[in-house]
């Protein structure tokens, strides 16, 4: 043990002496153990930010406090990013939590601030891992655009592969016609048959190549944990609503809803009762609404439905006000019941606004309105 001479604070050190003949002393030098760990973290670290693999692949960490230890863009480490909100939920919260209590690492789906080649948002799926000695959580990922891509790459694939299959077996045909007349007939019955043997292989490999690029495009336009429309898919649903509504001469009513007091659902009793929670809340929610409208979750505890084919606003006010009394009985979870209230904000279009990100934006401000008025009911937008 060694002793600092400027906070008194005993530590480890390793150190290597040697015995000096001539003036029989012993000669030595140490490092404290604490400095030694630092330096192998601070190497590691350098190690992580340098690593790529592929195209876009890289490797973050974050400590567990938040603080941002290797990623691809320079801006992020460094830099404290525990309450940060990325599209509506805690991220590097959500990482470290789940990291911590998977020992094996889990898997995490979420829409990534940054793509390194669009340099824009992008659904990615990342595998996140606990560094338990470092005191870190480190994690790589793939981008669900990048592995639609992949897969239509694959199908091509098989396509040429079909096509020079064939070409070859013509030419073998063909010159087996030059040399051997007399069975032909058999060659190409049992070419016929190796033919439609090898189609049919191919057909299925497409088939599933195809279903599997139909499973990725559904699961990049959902809500893992709600199977609600995600915040692109509600994006892409408003814009098509719009068109509708602009050709129609009719209205779109936009309804921002914030479940009141969910945070306290997840501190008190675990991550796991808040995910069942949202879930029996976006099944009731789905079930109140019409067929044409489109309920999605931005994140978090934050939600959204549009209206489609709206004539007034009375309708509108008829629709929130279903959905305010639908959830005014307890949501019941592992013999729990939990009361809910909701607030919430509404936008009309084309009364408020024209443009699609300004009405989602005033529906958000009208539901803050309602915030800090006391919370539990609805407003609609005014300017």
């Amino acid at each position: 043990m060694w002793t600092k001479e400027d906070n008194n604070i005993s530590e480890k050190k390793y150190g290597y002496l040697k015995k000096f003949e001539p003036l029989d002393i012993f000669v030595g030098t140490g490092r404290s153990e604490s400095e030694i760990f630092r330096n192998i973290k601070k190497e590691i670290q350098k190690l992580l930010i340098n690593l790529r693999y592929a195209e876009k692949g890289y490797i973050f960490a974050y400590d567990y406090s938040g603080n941002t230890i290797s990623h691809i863009k320079a801006d992020f480490i460094g830099k404290n990013r525990w309450d940060e909100l990325v599209n509506g939920e805690f991220l590097i919260q959500e990482l470290v939590f789940g990291a911590k209590q998977n020992k094996d690492g889990f898997f995490k789906r979420y829409i990534a601030r940054y793509d390194p080649i669009t340099k824009k948002e992008a659904l990615k799926t990342s595998y996140i891992k606990d560094l338990p000695e470092f005191g870190w959580v480190i994690g790589t990922g793939v981008y669900y655009e990048d592995t639609i891509a992949s897969i239509e790459k694959k199908q091509k694939q098989i396509e040429q592969k079909f096509k020079n299959a064939t070409s070859s077996i013509i030419v073998a045909v063909v010159v087996m016609m030059l040399f051997v007349i007399i069975p032909a007939w058999y060659v190409f019955s049992r070419l016929q048959e190796f033919l439609k043997s090898y189609q049919e292989t191919l057909i299925e490999e497409n088939h599933q190549t195809m279903e599997q690029k139909k499973q990725l495009i559904k699961e990049l336009k959902q809500d893992a944990l709600t199977k609600l429309a995600n915040r692109i898919s509600l994006y892409e649903k408003l814009e098509e609503f719009i068109k509708r509504a602009k050709r129609d001469m009719i209205k779109v009513a936009v309804v921002f809803i914030d479940l009141d007091n969910f945070k306290d659902i997840n501190d008190l009793f675990g991550h796991d009762i808040g995910d069942k929670f949202l879930q029996e809340f976006a099944r009731r929610l789905k079930s109140v609404l019409r067929e044409t409208d489109c309920a999605g979750r931005l994140g978090g505890d934050e939600f959204l439905v549009l209206l489609d084919r709206v004539n007034n606003l009375e309708e509108v006010r008829t629709v929130v006000k279903k959905i305010h009394e639908h959830f005014k009985e307890d949501i019941k979870i592992d013999d729990k019941n939990f009361p809910l209230t909701l607030s919430m904000g509404v936008s009309i279009f084309p009364d408020d606004t024209d443009n699609l990100n300004l009405l989602i934006k005033q529906a958000d401000s009208a539901m803050y309105s309602v915030k800090k008025e006391g919370k539990g009911r609805f407003r609609f937008f005014s300017s």
